[in-house]
């Protein structure tokens, strides 16, 4: 195991100061066997956000194999028993697009998600678009694995022409979001 957070972070606090990233695009890349046993933080293949953070694009990447073994801690506080193959959070980042991707196997004793949208509750993530994606076999010991994660007042959300099964609870999660277009998914088996 590694102590690893995330294998590619975009945008991120600095002290009280978000950072900003502009003009970023991850594409044609595989990302597997990622495990930690990290307590400390909640973990991702990509994590975005949060701050100032635009233009982003993750296209046709592969994410197989993603696990997180750490477990909740004596008070069940999540303590990092998450794992995610693309996740954004902290509200900020806006023209994201995450398409054509394949993510599969993410295990975690929490928080399984093949891709979270999570603005934090700030409302400001937008112009986001989750499209054309294959993702399957997410899978948490103890709460949630879903397909594809809609939360924490997330807006302007367009995904569309997904297909995702073998989530051991959703195919897609929407909590607390605005504006969300979900057009000709394919969601089965959940």
């Amino acid at each position: 195991a590694t102590d690893a957070f995330n294998l590619v972070r975009i945008g991120q606090n600095s002290g009280s100061t978000p950072m900003a990233a502009d003009n970023v695009t991850i594409e044609n890349s595989v990302f597997n066997n990622f495990t930690t046993d990290s307590t400390s933080e909640s973990h991702s293949a990509i994590a975005i956000g949060p701050g100032d953070v635009t233009n982003i694009s993750v296209v046709n990447n592969e994410f197989n194999n993603l696990t997180s073994t750490a477990t909740r801690d004596a008070n069940d506080n999540p303590a990092g028993d998450t794992m995610g193959a693309v996740v954004l959070y902290g509200g900020g980042p806006h023209s994201v697009t995450v398409e054509d991707n394949t993510i599969h196997d993410v295990t975690a004793d929490y928080f399984a998600h093949g891709i979270s949208v999570d603005a934090g509750s700030s409302n400001t993530d937008e112009a986001i678009s989750v499209n054309n994606n294959t993702i399957y076999n997410l899978t948490s010991t103890n709460f949630v694995g879903d397909g594809v994660a809609l939360q924490g007042a997330a807006k302007n959300v367009d995904m569309t022409s997904n297909t995702i099964y073998n989530a051991s609870t959703y195919g897609v999660l929407l909590d607390d979001v605005v504006d969300i277009n979900a057009t000709q998914n394919t969601i089965r088996d959940n």
